[in-house]
């Protein structure tokens, strides 16, 4: 019995060594056929990477059709190539109008396929550049420039033909051989500046003290020349004014404050204001009504926001129109110069220029019936 166990225990270890001899010529010849697999898989992954552009630059070209696009504004119909990115930086984020704009430059980005990064300048001069310097280290194919410090805007302007990455300056100039992209001074001055003479005289007749002007000169002959402008128009009516110019220095408090002093320092007298942002100058109206003295003057301003479309409206106002420089339309103007170029090496014009149309309570319903006050 226990022979016929030790024979049965024999044949089970045989078969046993024998299955795992078999077993481990199998693996071995299904082995070869395995390691040359991943190289035949790794040639079919590479072909993919190799026509890469090719296979995106469909969903690229079709981009979101479904996006709006802002009224009475006719979209440019052009297809990117690739999906370019394009980084677009902005002056600050407490300046409405530049968050209107950046918004305008996500969404046309949206619509064409093609990828857009903003990044926010925060008013400084270093963030400014460094912004610059991400965009070159993420190999941005195109820069758009919306920076308010000149001195920046020199740097920023070197670093970009340093490393040969097209850009187009917003507002503040790069230098003549970069695009520029901004209101005309003498177009939006003028437009401005004579119906706000013409209402004052209308208005007052020639009793008329004093013309309050609120620039920025801080940013460069830009809203420099625009107050110019203004002031130039002014005077084409009233020759004899007296001109009080202030900053705004880029902040609503500033500018209310400033105006509280002016109207501290000529508590009497029918006068004119010209802001060359709404932003700033709804500010400073603020404190015209908290000196009671709305009866006593006429305003415009430039950029046609919507809180100033509101005010063109109320009752009783003094603000008698702004000049509209469409900034929610901004980038779906601009972007197709950047596609058209990365595609075709098309040169962009040098100087290219926002809308610029005077916006009243009478024509509001025309230009922006949706900001209409029911």
């Amino acid at each position: 019995m226990k022979r016929r166990n030790h024979l049965f225990l024999s044949l089970v270890l045989i078969v046993a060594l024998l299955a795992g001899c078999s077993g481990t010529s199998e693996k071995e010849v299904t082995k070869e056929p395995q390691a040359e697999a991943p190289a035949e898989e790794s040639k079919t992954v590479e072909e993919p990477e190799q026509e890469e552009g090719e296979t995106e630059e469909p969903a690229a070209a079709i981009g979101d059709k479904s996006i709006k696009t802002p009224g009475a504004f006719d979209v440019v119909d052009i297809e990117p190539n690739e999906p370019y990115r394009i980084v677009v930086t902005q002056m600050n984020t407490n300046d409405a109008n530049a968050v209107t704009a950046m918004d305008s430059f996500r969404e046309a980005g949206a619509y064409y396929g093609v990828e857009v990064i903003v990044m926010d300048n925060e008013g400084d001069a270093v963030q400014a550049v460094s912004n610059l310097e991400n965009a070159i280290t993420m190999e941005a194919d195109f820069f758009f420039s919306y920076c308010a410090d000149q001195g920046a805007c020199g740097q920023i302007a070197e670093r970009l033909r340093e490393v040969g990455m097209p850009g187009v300056a917003i507002q503040v100039e790069l230098g003549d051989d970069f695009p520029y992209f901004r209101l005309d001074p003498a177009m939006s001055g003028e437009a401005s500046g004579t119906p706000l003479a013409e209402v004052a005289k209308e208005k007052f007749g020639d009793d008329v003290d004093f013309f309050v002007v609120l620039g920025y000169p801080e940013a460069g002959p830009v809203i420099a020349d625009r107050s110019a402008a203004a002031i130039e128009a002014v005077k084409a009516v009233y020759p004899d004014v007296e001109v009080i110019e202030y900053s705004s220095q880029a902040d609503p408090e500033t500018s209310r404050s400033g105006m509280q002093d002016i109207l501290t320092a000529h508590p009497e007298g029918n006068f004119m204001f010209w802001g060359h942002h709404d932003q700033y100058t709804l500010a400073a109206y603020q404190a015209i009504k908290a000196a009671g003295r709305e009866e006593q003057c006429v305003v415009t301003s430039i950029v046609a926001l919507e809180s100033m479309c509101e005010e063109i409206q109320r009752e009783g106002t003094s603000v008698k129109g702004t000049v509209s420089i469409r900034p929610e339309v901004w980038g779906w103007m601009m972007l197709p110069y950047a596609i058209d170029y990365l595609n075709n090496g098309t040169e962009i014009p040098h100087d290219l220029y926002q809308p610029c149309q005077l916006i009243t309570k009478e024509n509001m319903a025309e230009i922006y019936p949706e900001r209409v006050v029911q």
